[in-house]
This record gives structure tokens, C-alpha cells and sequence, in this order.
């Protein structure tokens, strides 16, 4: 590929997209457009490769094959974490080695064959440092690809076999608390659930929900 390359990005959140369209402007590659909301195939611009960084809505199949080359750029170690509050799962099963992935997208989320898979160590985080940390890890990683992607070099391809899709009902139903778990159990779930401003772990009396707030 050409250094004339185009990019077209698909990212939620304003600092991360400046961050994204920054390090593509450094690199001289023409941004075709930056894209937050859900994405439809009449707002399509041509670029030479579509990516998505933290982009939380599907893109279907028709807009990924009018496009020579589509990577998703994941917060988190594939295969093992697909889907949905990776962050708080990756905290629940108390992980001490965290990673983010550039891997082909598919229709299909976070299933498309893995690029790569950069790790970090990661010791007493919460929900928000976590998420910090992966997305300045991505921001190297995207850097890398881009980088391989303009000078010609044919991305790798490894199966993404196995591992957990973690889904808004799984996030649901960790978050409750109820008086049979163990003080252990407790403690894991309303930290590894604590995401100010959002709600985290609850318990349910007379038909209440009470939210813990740390």
C-alpha cells in the first residue's frame, strides 16, 4: 500500500479519537473521516482501511467488504476476552497480565483472526485506571499497525478460537450482590464493578435495588 494511504476511523469517546486522528496526522496518512455514532452505508467514505478503535456498535458485513482492509483494535486480550465490560471481567478473575489486539474484523464481534497481542502487567487497578492504561497501549499498537500497514507488510492472521464472549446480561447478573456470598465474593464484585458515574454492584431488598458506591 501506498503512502498516499486513507484511513477511515470508527471510535466512541472525543479523546481517544484525537488521539487516533493525531498519530495519523504525524504519520502524514489522510484521515477519510471520523466516525462516533452508528455507522450506515450511505455515510461511508472511501478509504483504503476502515478501523475501529473502542467502537461500540456492529458494523455489518456490507460495510465491511467495501473496504481492501478492516481491523478492529480490542481493549482487551483476545481470545480469551470478547464482548461486552471486559474491563470489570478482566478484574473479577483478579488477572495480574492485561493486553489490548489488533485483529481483521468479521461481522461476526471480536472474531475476525488476531493481528497481534500487546500485554502489560497490571497490579491493583480499578475499572478506570485499567481502561487508562489499555487505551495507551492501543494507541502504541495502533501506531504499529499503521505503520507495518503503510510500508506494505502483510498483517499476520492467528485463529481467535475460544475464550468468553461477556455479554450485558453476564455484566447484570455479576454486578448483584445477595447475603449467601462470601465476604470475599462480595468484595470482588463491588470492585471489580465500581465505575463512577456509573451505577455499580447492587443488592436487591424488598424489592429494591440498593448500588454500592465503593
Amino acid at each position: 500500500m501506498d503512502n498516499g494511504m486513507k484511513v477511515f476511523v470508527l471510535s466512541d469517546g472525543r479523546e481517544l479519537q484525537d488521539n487516533i486522528c493525531s498519530t495519523l496526522e504525524e504519520m502524514g496518512i489522510e484521515i477519510s473521516d471520523v466516525i462516533s455514532e452508528s455507522i450506515e452505508e450511505k455515510s461511508l467514505k472511501d478509504a483504503d482501511v476502515l478501523v475501529s478503535v473502542c467502537y461500540h456498535s456492529k458494523i455489518n458485513k456490507n460495510i465491511l467488504s467495501k473496504y481492501p482492509l478492516c481491523i478492529n483494535f480490542h481493549p482487551a486480550p483476545l481470545p480469551e476476552y470478547k464482548g461486552f465490560a471486559v474491563y470489570n471481567f478482566g478484574l473479577y478473575n483478579e488477572e495480574s497480565r492485561w493486553g489490548v489486539t489488533a485483529h481483521h474484523m468479521t461481522d461476526d464481534i471480536d472474531c475476525g483472526d488476531i493481528i497481534e497481542v500487546s500485554y502489560f502487567n497490571i497490579e491493583k487497578e480499578t475499572v478506570n485506571s485499567l481502561k487508562q492504561k489499555s487505551h495507551l497501549e492501543l494507541i502504541s499498537l495502533f501506531e504499529k499497525t499503521i505503520k507495518k500497514i503503510k510500508e506494505g507488510i502483510t498483517l499476520p492472521r492467528k485463529e481467535n478460537i475460544g475464550g468468553t464472549n461477556y455479554t450485558r446480561k453476564m455484566f447484570d447478573e455479576f454486578r448483584e450482590i445477595n447475603t449467601s456470598m462470601s465476604s470475599c465474593e462480595v468484595n470482588k464484585r463491588i470492585h471489580s464493578f465500581h465505575c463512577p458515574p456509573h451505577n455499580g454492584a447492587f443488592i436487591i431488598i424488598d424489592d429494591t435495588k440498593y448500588y454500592f458506591n465503593s
